[in-house]
């Protein structure tokens, strides 16, 4: 292979990786983890703000050492976020975060920021129930924003992986599985 084809390949390949940066760090569990804890809105701005706008953010996946960048999390994995046993109907609990989240997604620093949201399950059920169920949460989660916080539904897309990356593997059936993740898209 001649070396201005490896060249164009090793491009392609970059390219390529870039364009998958979000969806491999949200695998690969890379998200501040705000499970039990009540996150402010600044601290959510600042989780959710992609790493291209962060001066010495690393994105997951790129080796930064000497570039004084660090890894960092991208997007945040909240379990406040609760519904109704067997169904996407939001709690009333859940609408604390999601007003906070909501305020997260409209300042002008992220008002052009598209973002992922990903409906999570415990592993209780069928994994087909689970995986429908969990697009509908997260579709849930995404009506709502948009219509309390008047965000362009473009900007938000939504995935449900069911019981699929487990955040506490040791206990499948734990609440703290049954989660919604929010990462920006780069």
């Amino acid at each position: 292979m001649s070396l201005s084809a490896v060249q164009r390949l090793m491009v392609g390949l970059g390219v390529m990786g870039m364009l998958q940066i979000s969806s491999w760090a949200i695998a690969a569990g890379n998200v501040a983890d705000f499970s039990q804890k009540d996150p402010s809105v600044e601290e959510l701005t600042d989780a959710l703000t992609p790493c291209s706008q962060r001066p010495k953010c690393c994105p997951p996946g790129l080796n930064c050492r000497g570039l004084n960048k660090t890894p960092e999390p991208v997007g945040v994995s909240l379990d406040q976020i609760t519904f109704e046993f067997n169904s996407d109907k939001i709690s009333p609990d859940a609408r604390n975060i999601l007003s906070k989240v909501g305020k997260a997604l409209t300042p002008p620093k992220l008002s052009d920021v598209d973002f992922l949201i990903e409906g999570h399950t415990d592993a209780s059920g069928s994994l087909q129930y689970n995986m429908k169920l969990s697009k509908r949460r997260a579709e849930s989660v995404k009506r709502y924003l948009v219509e309390q916080f008047e965000i362009d539904p473009n900007r938000l897309k939504t995935e449900g992986k069911g019981p699929n990356d487990l955040l506490d593997k040791n206990n499948p059936t734990s609440g703290r599985n049954r989660r919604v993740v929010f990462a920006p898209e780069e």
